[in-house]
């Protein structure tokens, strides 16, 4: 069925398009061959000049164009439908058994879900140039919406002509996507691999390893290899640096209690005027074990998210008044000596906090100081040689550059030989 002469021609219905595309329950697209098969490796092989239909010129001439038509269809393999090709007449009408295609219409009528005409029409929407339409609230549909489309997108090998296009479309949902890739990052990891988008996967690596001590073993295996492996490397690294900062923390010391032999008094004397001193480092060690003792450091669910950040918190985020009762309830003193003391515990806290700093840095994309902060760390580092499909592409390009350097040698010994040959015929004749 071709379109009236007052429908203009834009997407979805080009008026010069030789490709209709029908999808349940009534959705007609007109586009063009050409713009498929660039786009799509299934079009490429379905929209051939053998499956074309021979147009009439007297169709050509009242502006009959359509050379091919394909019917969404209910798929085994394919959840959101898949294109099949219906016979073209000359006069650019689809010819088909009457009852059977009235039988798969119904058919792919309730066997094919809503979201697909969705889908469908976001992924051709996007050979011509358009975004795909992802205006979701809620941060479920919107993990959901972009898996539909990328299933789609692969099942017609499209994938590389769409992946930037849902890049963008995601990024435009701002601090609704970053929200959801915190609170779904295994989801949104694999997802950012299939669609090769940096942005999205460098948050959700961020988030999945500060969350790392919160996944089970089955949550892990859900992880892509790539996904997996890379993960897991990253948290060990941040293992590492969270111990060495705990060592760092046990063994800190107030500058001015040095005392260097030749240049400071050592006097037992000048010892007892630090008392005070060496109390508040007894008492800041005593907490910092116990804290560790309890779990509250690296090995915590929260990967010790709370435990660091009250340290760089310092003031009254931790060792409180009721830690200090508690002390005293032990170890009486004067109004004057705890004032003394209380403000040694202070400064010590505040000397320490530059030992976590870099841990409380977030690194991802989301706003903290709006969402609030959550509970895990997001100061994980990933650069763009962590990215999957660019290791990948590396790995490529070295393996055609070593193919690239054997041909040139044989190249060159064969080049060698025919001039040994030439040498030799060359001797022989002088010598005859």
């Amino acid at each position: 069925m071709e379109a009236p002469s007052s429908i203009s021609s834009e997407f979805p219905f080009f008026t010069n398009g030789d490709v209709t595309l029908f999808i349940p329950p009534g959705n007609f697209y007109k586009l063009h061959s050409d713009i498929l098969r660039r786009c799509s490796g299934f079009f490429a092989d379905v929209l051939t000049e053998e499956n074309a239909a021979k147009l009439k010129k007297s169709a050509e001439r009242t502006g009959i164009y359509t050379r091919y038509r394909l019917d969404l269809m209910p798929s085994a393999a394919h959840h959101n439908g898949m294109f099949q090709m219906k016979k073209v007449d000359r006069h650019g009408s689809a010819v088909s058994d009457k009852n059977k295609n009235k039988e798969g219409l119904i058919e792919s009528f309730y066997l094919i879900p809503e979201t697909a005409c969705r889908h469908w029409k976001n992924l051709l929407g996007a050979f011509y140039g358009r975004l795909p339409e992802i205006n979701e609230n809620n941060l479920q549909t919107v993990l959901q919406s972009c898996i539909g489309l990328i299933d789609i997108t692969e099942s017609i090998r499209a994938s590389s002509a769409i992946r930037q296009s849902v890049d963008i479309a995601l990024l435009r949902q701002g601090q609704i996507l970053f929200r959801s890739i915190a609170a779904s990052p295994i989801e949104w990891g694999n997802l950012a691999i299939r669609i090769h988008s940096p942005s999205i996967f460098r948050d959700a690596v961020i988030h999945l390893v500060g969350k790392w001590n919160q996944f089970t073993e089955e949550d892990r295996r859900r992880l892509t290899g790539n996904l997996r492996e890379l993960c897991e490397k990253k948290h060990k690294e941040l293992q590492t640096r969270k111990k060495a900062i705990e060592i760092g923390i046990l063994g800190h010391y107030p500058q001015s209690l040095y005392r260097r032999a030749g240049k400071d008094n050592i006097s037992r004397t000048a010892y007892s005027n630090d008392i005070y001193w060496w109390m508040a480092i007894s008492i800041y060690r005593q907490w910092f074990c116990q804290a560790v003792s309890e779990g509250r450091n690296r090995v915590a669910p929260d990967g010790g998210a709370a435990f660091y950040r009250s340290i760089g918190k310092a003031g009254s985020a931790y060792l409180d008044t009721q830690d200090y009762a508690n002390f005293h309830n032990l170890f009486q003193m004067s109004t004057k000596g705890r004032t003394i003391l209380y403000d040694k515990l202070r400064l010590l806290k505040f000397e320490v906090r530059k030992y976590v700093s870099s841990l409380l840095v977030n690194r991802s994309q989301l706003d903290i100081e709006a969402e609030g902060e959550l509970q895990h760390l997001t100061c994980c580092e990933v650069t763009w040689a962590d990215m999957p499909w660019e290791a990948s592409l590396t790995a490529d390009t070295a393996a055609a550059d070593h193919a690239s350097e054997d041909s040139s040698d044989n190249d060159s010994s064969s080049t060698s030989d025919v001039m040994e040959e030439e040498e030799y015929d060359a001797d022989d004749s002088l010598g005859e």
